[in-house]
């Protein structure tokens, strides 16, 4: 009891103290505190609740947030209303419903809307499970190389920034990789993310517990994929 432990608690959907909308998370904590020590940079979710029933949304504004035309991404596109995703986008330009979040979720989310795998949910988690789904299990296969992404630690929170592996993913898309492989990558970054963003909090304060929560954890492939590291 009173132990401290590295804490990793990945979900859609958590109010932080700073107003924020939280879901990608590293703490420092025991039962006494907690510290946030890192977490995704923070990305728009244009429509707000909207957003999460419609992850197309989410994707297009990582694409315009990283500099990259959505009209790069023909699978993106396609059955979408470029008239809405303008409408949509000028609204989250003037700030208007677009609230900021770090959520891991909300990049599963938006990873499988960019690919072409669900960009419209009727369940809860259903754009994440079908991006596990077509990643297939990790089994007897070979794992693909993860993206790349960089973890900034200039200052404490540690930022994660996914911007290169949006660039590599969209990069991919248009040199016509298939969604499955894009899906198992995406799979392999975050679990990358995780191992590589716990050594950086381990190396100074010396902790080798680590504590696996929320909602994104559940995902099978990422779980096995970060305890085998």
């Amino acid at each position: 009891p009173g132990q401290s432990c590295i804490g990793v608690v990945w979900d859609g959907t958590g109010l932080g103290t700073d107003g924020a909308i939280w879901g990608g998370e590293f703490f420092l904590g025991s039962y006494g505190s907690v510290d946030r020590l890192a977490h995704f940079s923070y990305f728009s979710l244009p429509g707000g609740e909207q957003a999460i029933k419609e992850p197309w949304r989410i994707a297009a504004g990582l694409l315009e947030q990283f500099g990259i035309p959505a009209t790069s991404v023909p699978t993106f596109l396609a059955g979408l209303s470029a008239e809405k995703i303008e409408r949509v986008m000028s609204a989250r330009a003037k700030g208007i419903n677009s609230p900021v979040t770090s959520s891991a979720g909300r990049l599963f989310d938006a990873v499988s809307a960019l690919i072409g795998i669900c960009s419209h949910v009727s369940y809860e988690a259903q754009a994440a499970i079908e991006l596990e789904n077509a990643a297939g299990p990790v089994t007897g296969r070979k794992p693909p190389k993860p993206y790349p992404f960089t973890l900034r630690k200039e200052r404490t929170p540690y930022m994660i920034d996914v911007a290169p592996m949006f660039s590599s993913i969209v990069s991919d898309l248009i040199s016509g990789e298939s969604p499955a492989l894009i899906a198992r990558r995406f799979h392999m970054t975050m679990s990358q993310i995780i191992v590589a963003t716990v050594g950086e909090i381990a190396r100074p304060t010396g902790l080798r517990n680590v504590a696996l929560s929320g909602g994104v954890l559940q995902n099978q492939l990422l779980l096995d994929t970060v305890c085998s590291a």
